[in-house]
């Protein structure tokens, strides 16, 4: 029998975690998507000492809101087919990419990075997509898809021209002196 060190999942189980706690789950996660929703568009229009309880509250607001009416916006995604889905993932996408410019990433950066992040997940949770396409002959949209994949993993990893190796020296020293202070 293999080790469970490598196969953590096997131990920890979180399916059913997941399952036991489902609507703090989702709870959560639309509590998220508001408030970095909320605090991309309100940060622009509003003084900085108000803005963090504003964004807070707006996002807290929404996400009740939704909570509250989660059966109804299901029968909506699910009634919209593929334009319900392509929407919600848009949606989805705005959490990891408002996080990124929150934290001071540039927007090509941080679109590459939310598509890494999204590619990863559809693979991992629904390759029938992928197989889907497969089947209806569009081997094409796969393959810009798997492209796209490796040229946003170059466009995060890459350095520019003034990024050498004392650069990037330099900053791992840096993350060590950060570490020792803690």
């Amino acid at each position: 029998m293999p080790s469970s060190k490598l196969f953590p999942f096997d131990v920890i189980q979180p399916s059913q975690i997941l399952s036991e706690y489902s609507e703090w789950v989702y709870f959560t996660l639309i509590l998220i998507f508001f408030i970095s929703v909320s605090g991309i568009s309100l940060r622009k229009h509003f003084d900085k000492p108000y803005v963090k309880p504003l964004i807070i509250s707006v996002g807290f607001m929404l996400s009740v809101g939704v909570f509250m009416l989660k059966g109804r916006l299901i029968a909506i995604f699910e009634g919209w087919g593929i334009l319900g889905t392509i929407l919600l993932v848009v949606m989805a996408a705005a959490i990891p990419y408002g996080f990124c410019r929150g934290f001071g990433m540039r927007a090509n950066k941080a679109f590459y990075l939310t598509y890494i992040v999204f590619y990863i997940l559809a693979w991992t949770n629904f390759p029938a997509i992928y197989y889907w396409l497969a089947d209806k002959n569009m081997g094409f949209v796969n393959l810009a898809l798997l492209i796209l994949f490796f040229v946003s993993i170059y466009k995060i990893i890459k350095f520019g021209e003034n990024c050498g190796r004392q650069t990037l020296f330099l900053l791992i020293l840096q993350a060590l002196k950060f570490k020792r202070k803690e």
